[in-house]
């Protein structure tokens, strides 16, 4: 049984700007076809499991999109099921972690530090569908999305893990989430809070207020910042590694989750998180 530690620590209060502000920036407008590039393969599945597109992320166009990491963004042409042209209106998400964080991996010789590059976040809806919800994570090599109608139906974006990666292109799909996720090795995870770490003062000066941290613009009703440690234990980063992911990669799997959780929190809560420690066995 794979198992998930986490650690909630306190509130801390920041001024910042809220969504509902980003949203009036003049958003780049970005075709869908040019950023993810269809490849043909897997179509003949979709009679059996439900929507199945596939696709070759090209590095060069995501990279000059996420790396400039504009405030607003405008994603058309976008086939979800029952559109051939959806445009998804996306605003820029706070980082859920940044170059204050610390990242460790277990080896036979102790804790050894790793890093990891930043993700690029969005959140945002479908455009002209009332009550739809987009998330779309990037990280080098690999963009990752849900998308759910007002029904709850979810459509995902993900890396094809059964398809090699090439120089200049990764295989993804966007497909219904059973359709995606069949097998999915996250299935049987578990979530606690014990344990954590081995140095609870470490971890207390990581949990606290980050001082430094700037103030974009003050607010009648003030952001609130929820810190997350994570910890993951057992045998899910082994899973993991077998399916040829790097360290960074799993690190960055789980800040993707992170994010998106971030994302939810801020809509509902007006509350964002951070992770000031990541941790794996």
């Amino acid at each position: 049984m794979f198992r998930l530690m986490v650690v909630l620590a306190t509130l801390a209060m920041t001024g910042t700007t809220l969504l509902a502000d980003r949203m009036q920036t003049t958003p780049r407008v970005v075709d869908a076809r040019m950023l993810l590039r269809s490849n043909g393969k897997a179509q003949e599945l979709a009679q059996v499991s439900g929507f199945l597109r596939t696709f070759d992320l090209q590095h060069d166009v995501a990279r000059d999109i996420f790396g400039a990491a504009p405030a607003a963004l405008e994603l058309t042409n976008v086939e979800l099921p029952g559109s051939a042209d959806a445009t998804l209106d996306l605003v820029r998400s706070r980082d859920v972690f940044d170059p204050t964080t610390q990242f460790f991996t277990m080896t036979k010789q102790g804790k050894r530090a790793f890093t990891v590059r930043p993700i690029t976040s969005y959140a945002g809806t479908v455009r002209g569908v009332p009550g739809s919800r987009v998330s779309l994570h990037y990280s080098e090599g690999d963009l990752t999305g849900v998308i759910e109608d007002p029904s709850g139906r979810r459509v995902v974006l993900t890396h094809d893990a059964n398809s090699p990666s090439r120089a200049k292109s990764t295989p993804h799909m966007l497909a219904d989430e059973n359709a995606a996720y069949n097998g999915n090795i996250m299935s049987k995870f578990l979530c606690g809070n014990e344990s954590i770490v081995d140095d609870p003062d470490q971890l207390g000066k990581l949990m606290s207020v980050r001082a430094s941290k700037p103030i974009e613009a003050l607010q009648d009703d003030d952001m609130r910042e929820l810190k997350l440690a994570v910890v993951l234990r057992e045998d899910l980063d082994s899973a993991m590694k077998r399916r040829g992911l790097t360290d960074e990669q799993v690190a960055q799997y789980f800040m993707k989750i992170v994010a998106c959780v971030s994302q939810a929190y801020e809509e509902e809560f007006n509350t964002t998180i951070f992770v000031p420690y990541f941790q794996k066995f």
